[in-house]
């Protein structure tokens, strides 16, 4: 019995100390819960101190030749290089995308406060393949999630647009 009460003064102690110079309590960790088809692959990853990128596509593409892609990024928000919302974020790509091809087709479907989610066209545009984009951008309190489905294509199907559309519209974010 006094090992347990010795431990919870210590506890304490160390509880009041901690919060006499100030320490902040750490924030939770979040994660994008989100579940990849099966038959999907990793096929690039990349880690900075500022993002994590991980880069998926069906068993047999490679990143280099990939025909569909799923895009997985989670940006730091601490580190104040992004744009302050998801809004000013879909923004940024947009003007990005649109510098490289100027007939980029660009549609918002979903909106809240904390998330955003849209689509992408384009074609015909030259050095860069046909591509239809479904993307959903989440706000965390200390991250940003992208994840986005790409087709190589100029129009993904109309069973495949509402398949990926239900599939990233159900991404959130998780907070442990």
């Amino acid at each position: 019995m006094p090992r347990i009460l010795l431990a919870v003064v210590l506890t304490l102690l160390s509880a009041h100390a901690a919060a006499q110079v100030g320490i902040a309590p750490k924030k939770p960790q979040e994660f994008l819960r989100f579940n990849p088809p099966p038959n999907w692959d990793v096929v690039n990853q990349q880690t900075s101190d500022v993002q994590r990128l991980v880069q998926l596509a069906p068993k047999g593409q490679k990143v280099e030749e990939w025909q569909e892609l799923l895009t997985v990024h989670t940006y730091n928000l601490q580190s104040g290089r992004f744009p302050a919302t998801v809004e000013g974020a879909m923004s940024a790509l947009q003007e990005a995308i649109a510098k490289i091809c100027p007939g980029v087709k660009w549609n918002v479907i979903a909106r809240s406060g904390s998330s955003i989610l849209y689509e992408w066209q384009v074609s015909g545009c030259q050095g860069t393949s046909d591509q239809h984009e479904i993307t959903k951008l989440l706000e965390g309190s200390t991250n940003r999630f992208r994840v986005a489905y790409t087709a190589k294509a100029k129009e993904m199907s109309k069973e495949q647009r509402a398949e990926w559309l239900k599939s990233i519209a159900q991404a959130t974010i998780v907070a442990q």
